[in-house]
């Protein structure tokens, strides 16, 4: 006789068909692992993430030689734990792929039923972006903060350098009113009050360039220079403040008065050498600075190098890169760091870079360092008519001759004017407006000169200037500005103006202005 059982699995065999299904279309790689450790199934997720073409191919090669090495070694030590009976199964592993790609996995496994037997399903979620994300956002984050830091410093460093020079010029101003101070006290409180205004005008220079450079608003304006002329001002002019510090200034000439002449912008050019040199001036204690320049070939271009060089405190080797940057130093945390806007040296590497040039540095701590940059070399001839013609020019009219109409709105900055210019002129009249400015011009035709106020209510300085060229031009008009800013200059003539002088205007410069235009 025979016993017939019969069970109905249709379900069973309905719920394993949708189980292989769920694992063949999930996102993740998945394996079937058998309670020795083989695997028995992968799905295709599996197989894309270590980029295996079949089956066959994933079983042929062992998944621990895809491992990194790292990945490896802490494979080792989960072997060993799980040898003496620990449960480490949710982990991360790196492998590489065959293109060589390092992929980042995070590995879990939990326990299922695969053909009515227990089996583990071991899961492979791919991290890959999500770490890299996570490594961006804290390299941003690290970013943010140090970014947040130096501008915390710098920011520290511009309220110590604006506030010390006021309080040097405010205070002394108050002791100054003392009726018992004698002469040679108030001299030396004066040449303090000059040296305070003079330090807090630098701080907002630096500040203005930057911000200058920053929004792209320096345009190069170049003309033919004498790299000689200019390099002999620069030595002329820091001749005294190296002296001062018991410091030897040193200036090399080694071009001929031919060579010397070149395309470039002067401004620009300036602004580099005062920066390098006012930094190798203020970090030097004893010793000497010296600069020069010379015509070099690179790269079959002629160019001019210049370099600057000091016996100074040096730099760290790990902070050349630093100085350049905005709003950082040589060390931040530096007490002597603090005796600067700390811009110089970044405003200089932009004006070299405008000039289509480079910077470097090379400095050894405690021995000093040695700035060099190096901008394209462009001869133009001048013909020598015209320079004969420049130089031949006779003045017209003395300037004890001359009528002057100064436009200014700002009182203190009349009074200035009428201070300096005291017996100077023949005839001064003063204005506060464009339109005022217009019609004393209209009614004083013999007018010589207008120093014209370019910001001042109702009409600005430029239209009063555009519309007294409509019937005057022969009058001299000389735009001063506290606006100060790259292309104010360019304006100004294309107003109408012959000259521009920007605020806080120095006496000297501008009477030297004036008489480039009449004379002495």
């Amino acid at each position: 006789n025979y016993i017939k059982v019969a069970e109905d699995i249709t379900e069973r065999k309905q719920a394993e068909d949708n189980f292989r299904h769920s694992i063949d279309e999930s996102p993740l790689g998945i394996r079937i692992v058998n309670q020795k450790g083989k695997t028995i199934y992968v799905n295709k997720a599996l197989l894309d993430i270590y980029e295996f073409s079949t089956p066959d191919e994933f079983h042929k090669t062992k998944v621990i030689d895809r491992y990194t090495e790292q990945s490896y070694q802490k494979h080792q030590e989960r072997k060993t734990i799980r040898q003496t009976g620990g449960d480490v199964y949710d982990y991360e592993k790196s492998i590489l792929r065959k293109n060589g790609e390092i992929r980042h996995l995070r590995v879990w496994r939990k326990e299922v039923i695969w053909n009515r037997e227990k089996h583990f399903q071991v899961i492979n979620q791919d991290v890959t972006e999500l770490k890299l994300l996570n490594t961006d956002l804290i390299l941003a984050k690290e970013k943010a903060e140090e970014s947040n830091r130096l501008k915390t410093a710098f920011l520290n460093n511009m309220s110590h350098e604006i506030r010390t020079p006021l309080n040097g010029i405010t205070g002394f101003i108050g002791i100054l009113q003392d009726s018992e101070i004698d002469d040679e006290e108030k001299q030396q409180f004066f040449d303090i009050i000059n040296r305070s205004s003079e330090r807090l005008i630098a701080t907002v220079t630096d500040i203005m360039d930057i911000s200058r450079i920053e929004a792209g608003e320096v345009k190069v304006s170049k003309s033919e220079v004498s790299v000689n002329e200019i390099l002999e001002e620069q030595y002329n002019f820091f001749y005294h403040q190296a002296q001062s510090k018991g410091l030897e200034l040193i200036y090399k000439p080694s071009l001929s008065d031919s060579e010397a002449r070149f395309v470039t912008d002067k401004h620009i050019l300036e602004g580099i050498l005062i920066n390098l040199i006012k930094n190798a001036i203020k970090f030097t204690d004893q010793g000497k600075i010296t600069f020069a320049c010379s015509l070099k070939k690179e790269q079959d271009i002629d160019v001019l190098e210049f370099y600057v060089k000091d016996t100074g405190i040096g730099i760290p080797a790990n902070r050349t890169d630093a100085i350049f940057n905005r709003f950082e130093q040589a060390d931040i945390e530096d007490r002597r760091a603090f005796e600067g806007s700390g811009l110089g040296l970044a405003i200089a590497k932009s004006y070299v870079e405008m000039l289509g040039g480079d910077i470097s540095v090379k400095s050894k701590e405690g021995e000093g360092s040695t700035f060099t940059f190096s901008i394209p070399y462009t001869k133009q001839f001048v013909k020598e008519s015209d320079a004969k013609e420049n130089t031949n020019k006779e003045p017209q009219v003395s300037l004890s001759n001359l009528s002057v109409i100064i436009a200014e709105d700002d009182e203190i900055s009349a009074m200035f004017f009428n201070t300096i210019f005291k017996n100077t002129f023949n005839k001064i009249i003063y204005t506060k407006t464009g339109h005022e400015t217009i019609d004393k011009c209209r009614e004083n035709p013999e007018t010589d000169l207008i120093l014209m106020d370019i910001k001042m209510p109702g009409m600005n300085g430029y239209d009063a200037t555009h519309e007294i060229r409509k019937f005057n031009s022969d009058v001299i008009i000389i735009a001063q500005t506290a606006f100060g800013l790259s292309g104010d200059k360019e304006k100004a003539i294309e107003a109408g103006c012959n000259d521009y002088i920007s605020k806080p205007i120095n006496k000297a410069e501008l009477k030297t202005l004036i008489q480039k235009y009449f004379g002495k």
